[in-house]
């Protein structure tokens, strides 16, 4: 049996930035392991058939009964996990790619104060600026392009500038991970498609407001596009996706399977296949694990292993507690007075700062951000309101949409 150096389970933020470094340092000796599926262009879903295939839901998570109704009598490896909790709903994608493949595109270094006494000693702002800046320069991050082609024209962006300012604020364009070409001071053709830095294949950016459900031009400067590009075709790791991780075993000196030892003899990891229709349980050996499977994946892991597998018994007792989630909350204005045309442009372009990054109020900071949505859900959006504003309620009815299909 091979034997690696590394395994990396994940393919999100965490997993891709480990998985590119690890297998530069041991080129075809790392394993990149993910849940989900491969997106290529053009293969995210948007018929209503499609969609209604498009969520999370399988038996060997055991976690339907935080997923809403109708998902949990599904059994499904679409892109969408779902998660409903008492005072929070969440969304995770499944896919390589991980959360890069359905965020919006922002990319915003935090200020130094956020960095409190609730963060470890030796996590402060000065000691993660060089891979702020690093990881900044791979994605691309960039604002929108801003020159005469009048296609480029964002009509709430100009509404938002104008909001801002007559509420005394100050509006920021936002740097966000999307092509617009390689030159930044000449963007490349709304529409026209180039080889990236990396050698992957994008398109300049359409417009088309779809961010957030997988963008079928790869116009996302998305993980799978960059890091993991790298990882996979200049490092040769070796990339598994469809394969959702069980446990995490320490070896013994004779090879065996020993959850009394620490990782001193390497591990082996259990997954399920789930490209093959029998979903078999497969596992491989290697020196080191990294866990990089998002933050309820992380930790659901970890927690089978030291919980229900007995694997990691000395796994500290705090994990998944003094847990947070990110603050975001959705809102929506509709039918204004001016025009918006919300489904044109990247979903986010610009910001204004409520006392977060000046004049600090820890009980009055935010930053609140415009936002696009695509066309087709232009209608549902509408029908919508006021319920709309509740994520969990859109989740709940973009299922009950497309459950018939």
């Amino acid at each position: 049996m091979k034997k690696y150096e590394a395994v990396v389970i994940g393919t999100g933020f965490g997993g891709a930035v480990n998985g590119c470094r690890l297998s530069k340092k041991w080129p075809g000796k790392v394993l990149i392991l993910e849940r989900g599926k491969r997106y290529p262009k053009g293969s995210f879903p948007r018929s209503p058939h499609d969609m209604s295939k498009n969520f999370w839901n399988v038996p060997e998570e055991n976690s339907s009964k935080v997923r809403p109704k109708k998902l949990s009598k599904l059994n499904q490896t679409g892109l969408f996990d779902i998660r409903n909790y008492k005072n929070m709903d969440v969304v995770i994608s499944a896919g390589l790619g991980g959360g890069s493949l359905i965020y919006a595109n922002v990319f915003l270094e935090p200020p130094d104060h956020i960095f409190d006494e609730r963060w470890p000693a030796n996590i402060k702002k000065k000691s993660l600026t060089p891979y702020y800046k690093i990881v900044k320069d791979v994605l691309g991050s960039r604002p929108i392009p801003l020159n005469d082609d009048p296609r480029r024209k964002i009509v709430r962006t100009t509404l938002y500038q104008k909001f801002a300012k007559h509420t005394g604020r100050e509006s920021k364009l936002a740097d966000i991970n999307v092509f617009f070409g390689n030159d930044f001071k000449k963007p490349t053709p709304i529409g026209l498609q180039e080889k990236n830095r990396y050698g992957a294949v994008q398109t300049s950016c359409t417009y088309c407001a779809e961010c957030d459900i997988g963008c079928n031009t790869h116009s996302k400067n998305t993980l799978d596009l960059n890091y993991l590009f790298v990882a996979e075709n200049k490092y040769k790791a070796e990339v598994r996706t469809e394969q959702l991780v069980q446990k995490i075993v320490p070896l013994g000196p004779d090879g065996n399977d020993n959850s009394s030892y620490h990782g001193e003899n390497g591990y082996r990891v259990y997954f399920r296949n789930f490209s093959d229709q029998k979903r078999e349980l497969i596992s491989v050996i290697t020196k080191r694990v990294i866990v990089s499977a998002g933050t309820l994946g992380s930790t659901e892991l970890l927690l089978k292993c030291k919980e229900e597998f007995k694997t990691l018994p000395d796994i500290s007792d705090h994990l998944g507690k003094q847990f947070s989630g990110n603050g975001d909350f959705l809102s929506f204005a509709i039918k204004g007075k001016e025009p918006a045309n919300p489904n044109y442009g990247p979903v986010i372009t610009q910001y204004t700062d409520y006392n977060l990054f000046k004049s600090y109020n820890p009980k009055k900071a935010f930053i609140l951000q415009d936002a696009s949505y695509p066309v087709f859900a232009s209608y549902f959006a509408a029908a919508s309101v006021p319920w709309f504003l509740r994520i969990g309620f859109f989740f709940h009815k973009f299922v009950e949409l497309f459950k018939n299909f």
